[in-house]
């Protein structure tokens, strides 16, 4: 709850903090390009490292925003989706009980309640996606490709599902008799936190900030993301080793809270109607489709990688301006 308040503040005044500050920074550019024309004595060569600064802090402030928009997915949008993906399974489990209003019953449910419930959850789902792939499309300042944005969509659309299917059928089994709420909640909460640690351990050196330490962890909740720096336009370096690194940590963490979930799952399952244990009831609607789903995540991925570098847009931003004075020099 005092996370959810912090991003109410933060999330109306951060955003037109980040357009004054660039606006600002556009006008001092101005400014300083009509100062000089008026003043003889001004160096040209001073002017254009004072405005490559200022081009420099433009590049810092939309880094900001794109990190911004990363830990607002995963720490708002992302668990909005897991929870209206949880309530409309939920009456099914508990039809008499579930306190959740007529509207998510199958018997009482009107047409436009239905389709409420549907949209509301696929918009969360397409704005997810979306937004991701704004935040990272910024954070390459504009390099990706609609091809590009299309493979990578598909890989990101994947690991979220993945983490759906484990979660879901883990929170709608401690709704039953199967699955205690404590056990639940570790089965919830420990995978995330070790994912956390693992992440810390193989920080890579180029990463000291504060800053960006936070975004790299919180943007890794749900998909995975290669570490970015708010100098990241400075820093290109090859990501390939580090996103597999992070997939294969991810296929071994989903592969044994799966297996560890299967197997502290008692009785006959209430998931289904397949007349299966909770074990395998659990193994066959989350544990196996959730590494199917990663595995198909990382084959996109993999291939977003071998062909982003056809389907990069070419950089059309004009090269830096160098100023001459072009003042006439008596003879």
């Amino acid at each position: 709850r005092f996370l959810r308040v912090v991003l109410f503040l933060l999330s109306p005044i951060t955003p037109v903090t980040i357009i004054v500050k660039s606006v600002w920074l556009t006008m001092k550019m101005t400014r300083m390009l009509a100062k000089w024309k008026k003043v003889e004595d001004n160096s040209a060569s001073n002017l254009w490292l004072e405005m490559e600064k200022m081009k420099e802090e433009k590049k810092k402030v939309s880094t900001s925003f794109s990190h911004l928009k990363m830990m607002e997915i995963n720490l708002e949008a992302v668990v909005q989706l897991f929870v209206l993906i949880t309530f409309n399974f939920v009456p099914r489990i508990i039809p008499k009980a579930h306190g959740l209003g007529s509207e998510f019953e199958r018997e009482d449910q009107s047409w436009s309640s239905w389709l409420l419930l549907i949209g509301s959850t696929s918009f969360t789902a397409i704005s997810v996606i979306s937004s991701t792939l704004s935040a990272i499309s910024l954070s390459k300042g504009g390099q990706l490709g609609m091809k590009a944005k299309v493979v990578l969509g598909i890989s990101l659309t994947l690991q979220l599902a993945s983490q759906m299917l484990r979660n879901v059928p883990i929170a709608l089994a401690s709704l039953t008799p199967t699955l205690s709420s404590i056990k639940a909640a570790l089965l919830l909460a420990l995978p995330t936190l070790v994912h956390w640690a693992f992440l810390l351990v193989t920080m890579p050196s180029r990463v000291t900030k504060f800053q960006d330490k936070l975004t790299h962890l919180v943007s890794n909740m749900w998909m995975v993301h290669p570490a970015r720096t708010t100098d990241n336009h400075r820093d290109q370096v090859h990501k390939s080793r580090e996103q597999t690194i992070a997939l294969t940590s991810v296929l071994i963490n989903t592969t044994v809270t799966s297996i560890v979930a299967a197997f502290l799952m008692e009785g006959e399952g209430k998931l289904t109607s397949l007349g299966l244990s909770a074990s395998v009831e659990f193994l066959v609607v989350g544990g196996v489709p959730s590494i199917l789903s990663h595995l198909l995540g990382c084959l996109f991925l993999a291939l977003y990688y071998s062909s982003s570098r056809d389907q990069r847009v070419p950089d059309t931003r004009p090269e830096p301006e160098i100023f001459f004075n072009t003042r006439s020099v008596p003879d």
